[in-house]
Protein backbone atom coordinates (compact mmCIF):
# COMPACT_ATOMS: atom_id res chain seq x y z
CA UNK A 1 0.00 0.00 0.00
CA UNK A 2 1.21 3.14 -0.91
CA UNK A 3 0.12 6.42 1.06
CA UNK A 4 1.64 9.83 1.75
CA UNK A 5 2.75 11.06 5.40
CA UNK A 6 3.88 14.71 5.68
CA UNK A 7 4.66 14.70 1.89
CA UNK A 8 6.88 11.49 2.19
CA UNK A 9 5.59 8.69 0.09
CA UNK A 10 5.61 5.56 2.09
CA UNK A 11 5.18 2.13 1.45
CA UNK A 12 3.14 -0.59 3.57
CA UNK A 13 2.29 -4.25 3.16
CA UNK A 14 -1.71 -4.33 3.99
CA UNK A 15 -2.53 -7.84 4.21
CA UNK A 16 -0.44 -10.99 4.82
CA UNK A 17 -1.04 -14.40 2.90
CA UNK A 18 -0.67 -17.06 5.76
CA UNK A 19 -0.09 -20.75 5.25
CA UNK A 20 1.17 -23.74 7.32
CA UNK A 21 2.13 -25.48 3.56
CA UNK A 22 4.07 -24.14 1.06
CA UNK A 23 2.52 -27.20 -1.47
CA UNK A 24 -1.31 -26.20 -1.42
CA UNK A 25 -0.03 -23.13 -3.13
CA UNK A 26 0.86 -23.41 -7.02
CA UNK A 27 1.18 -20.18 -7.74
CA UNK A 28 0.41 -16.58 -7.93
CA UNK A 29 0.10 -13.31 -9.70
CA UNK A 30 -0.02 -9.74 -8.69
CA UNK A 31 -2.22 -7.23 -10.33
CA UNK A 32 -2.42 -3.51 -10.84
CA UNK A 33 -5.11 -1.98 -8.14
CA UNK A 34 -8.84 -2.37 -9.13
CA UNK A 35 -10.81 0.64 -9.65
CA UNK A 36 -9.32 3.81 -7.02
CA UNK A 37 -7.63 1.49 -4.34
CA UNK A 38 -4.43 1.83 -3.48
CA UNK A 39 -3.91 -2.21 -3.19
CA UNK A 40 -2.56 -4.85 -5.20
CA UNK A 41 -4.95 -7.50 -5.85
CA UNK A 42 -3.18 -11.05 -5.89
CA UNK A 43 -4.48 -13.90 -7.49
CA UNK A 44 -3.40 -17.62 -5.43
CA UNK A 45 -3.38 -20.79 -7.54
CA UNK A 46 -4.07 -23.55 -4.67
CA UNK A 47 -3.22 -26.90 -5.23
CA UNK A 48 -6.63 -28.17 -3.86
CA UNK A 49 -10.11 -29.28 -4.90
CA UNK A 50 -13.51 -28.68 -4.31
CA UNK A 51 -15.34 -31.05 -2.21
CA UNK A 52 -18.14 -31.54 -5.35
CA UNK A 53 -15.38 -32.29 -7.94
CA UNK A 54 -14.40 -35.79 -5.85
CA UNK A 55 -15.75 -38.59 -6.98
CA UNK A 56 -18.40 -39.65 -5.71
CA UNK A 57 -18.26 -43.48 -5.41
CA UNK A 58 -21.02 -45.96 -5.10
CA UNK A 59 -20.98 -48.28 -1.92
CA UNK A 60 -22.61 -50.97 0.11
CA UNK A 61 -24.52 -49.87 3.46
CA UNK A 62 -25.65 -51.83 6.40
CA UNK A 63 -29.40 -51.09 6.52
CA UNK A 64 -30.48 -52.36 9.82
CA UNK A 65 -33.91 -50.14 9.78
CA UNK A 66 -34.74 -52.82 7.61
CA UNK A 67 -34.58 -55.84 9.83
CA UNK A 68 -36.27 -56.32 13.15
CA UNK A 69 -34.82 -56.79 16.60
CA UNK A 70 -37.23 -60.46 16.77
CA UNK A 71 -35.67 -61.43 13.34
CA UNK A 72 -32.10 -60.82 14.29
CA UNK A 73 -32.75 -62.56 17.53
CA UNK A 74 -34.54 -65.50 16.01
CA UNK A 75 -31.43 -65.78 13.66
CA UNK A 76 -29.00 -65.97 16.22
CA UNK A 77 -30.54 -68.21 18.15
CA UNK A 78 -31.37 -70.81 15.03
CA UNK A 79 -27.99 -70.29 13.21
CA UNK A 80 -25.13 -69.79 16.14
CA UNK A 81 -23.67 -71.85 18.72
CA UNK A 82 -22.85 -69.09 21.69
CA UNK A 83 -20.63 -71.59 23.48
CA UNK A 84 -16.58 -71.42 23.35
CA UNK A 85 -15.27 -73.80 20.77
CA UNK A 86 -12.79 -74.96 23.77
CA UNK A 87 -12.67 -73.96 27.16
CA UNK A 88 -8.70 -73.54 27.26
CA UNK A 89 -8.89 -69.96 25.10
CA UNK A 90 -6.92 -67.09 25.96
CA UNK A 91 -8.22 -63.71 25.75
CA UNK A 92 -7.10 -62.59 22.07
CA UNK A 93 -8.77 -66.27 20.64
CA UNK A 94 -12.14 -65.61 22.51
CA UNK A 95 -12.53 -61.89 21.57
CA UNK A 96 -11.94 -63.74 17.67
CA UNK A 97 -14.62 -66.46 18.40
CA UNK A 98 -17.26 -64.04 19.11
CA UNK A 99 -16.14 -61.21 16.32
CA UNK A 100 -16.52 -63.92 13.59
CA UNK A 101 -20.33 -64.98 15.48
CA UNK A 102 -21.50 -61.43 15.09
CA UNK A 103 -19.88 -61.01 11.62
CA UNK A 104 -21.99 -64.00 10.80
CA UNK A 105 -25.27 -61.86 11.95
CA UNK A 106 -23.97 -58.91 10.11
CA UNK A 107 -23.91 -60.95 7.01
CA UNK A 108 -27.55 -60.93 7.85
CA UNK A 109 -28.50 -57.42 7.78
CA UNK A 110 -29.87 -56.27 4.18
CA UNK A 111 -27.91 -53.80 2.54
CA UNK A 112 -28.75 -50.30 0.30
CA UNK A 113 -26.55 -48.81 -1.99
CA UNK A 114 -25.74 -44.93 -1.30
CA UNK A 115 -22.85 -42.68 -2.11
CA UNK A 116 -19.77 -42.39 -0.43
CA UNK A 117 -20.94 -39.12 1.22
CA UNK A 118 -23.89 -41.50 2.60
CA UNK A 119 -26.21 -40.19 0.20
CA UNK A 120 -28.89 -42.70 -0.52
CA UNK A 121 -29.41 -43.10 -4.47
CA UNK A 122 -32.75 -42.08 -5.49
CA UNK A 123 -34.64 -43.29 -8.37
CA UNK A 124 -36.44 -40.59 -9.89
CA UNK A 125 -39.56 -42.07 -10.92
CA UNK A 126 -40.47 -42.96 -6.94
CA UNK A 127 -42.93 -40.53 -5.96
CA UNK A 128 -44.69 -39.96 -2.71
CA UNK A 129 -47.92 -42.07 -4.20
CA UNK A 130 -45.80 -45.14 -4.98
CA UNK A 131 -43.92 -45.16 -1.88
CA UNK A 132 -47.25 -44.88 -0.41
CA UNK A 133 -48.71 -47.81 -2.58
CA UNK A 134 -45.55 -49.84 -1.96
CA UNK A 135 -45.83 -48.98 2.19
CA UNK A 136 -49.49 -50.54 1.53
CA UNK A 137 -48.31 -53.26 0.10
CA UNK A 138 -45.38 -54.17 2.37
CA UNK A 139 -47.61 -53.82 5.50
Amino acid sequence: RRRSVGGILQESLLDQILMNNEGLVNGHKIFSPLGKSDHSSILVYLGVSRCNELKNEIIQKKSWSKISTEEILNFSVENIDWEYSCDDLDVEDMLNEINSKLQTIEGKIPTDKVYENNVPIKSPWLNSALKRKLKLKND
